[in-house]
């Protein structure tokens, strides 16, 4: 489960990436779109590296840092729930696309994190996926 969803991340962050001047132009800042792109290039190999360590996790690793049982059940289920949505473009109550898209890179982040401590790297993964959110065009202040 550990390893699928590192590469789960790295394809959809690669998708959103790669149809970011098409199918998402609505989502980002037009003039971070081609930076974007530039900085996903670099950093897209360090997700096989991060899935090949977590698949090997001592067990010892798994319950310090909540990445098994009950717990992983909850934060994969929490993605799944927001990337349903998004994949739906259903907006809920008040939020946007936009904002389906910011609480599904967050319910990412969460998971991410705890399996980048566990192995001890990560770090630039998620920074990406952090500027990955940060490149969401809010109303008003794209150009």
């Amino acid at each position: 489960k550990r390893r699928d969803f590192v590469l789960w991340v790295r394809k959809t962050l690669g998708h959103l990436v790669e149809q970011a001047d098409r199918e998402y132009s609505h989502v980002f800042v037009p003039a971070l779109i081609g930076p974007m792109g530039d900085a996903w290039r670099e950093v897209e190999p360090g997700f096989e590296v991060l899935a090949d360590s977590v698949a090997d996790l001592a067990p010892g690793q798994v319950v310090r840092h909540g990445l098994g049982g009950a717990q992983l059940d909850f934060k994969l289920a929490t993605v799944r729930y927001w990337a349903q949505r998004f994949i739906d473009q259903q907006p809920i109550a008040l939020w946007s696309v936009k904002g389906l898209l910011w609480f599904l890179l967050n319910a990412i982040n969460t998971l991410l994190k705890s399996l980048a401590s566990a192995v001890g790297a990560g770090t630039a993964l998620q920074e990406m996926k952090d500027a990955i959110r940060d490149a969401i065009a809010v109303d008003g202040f794209e150009e």
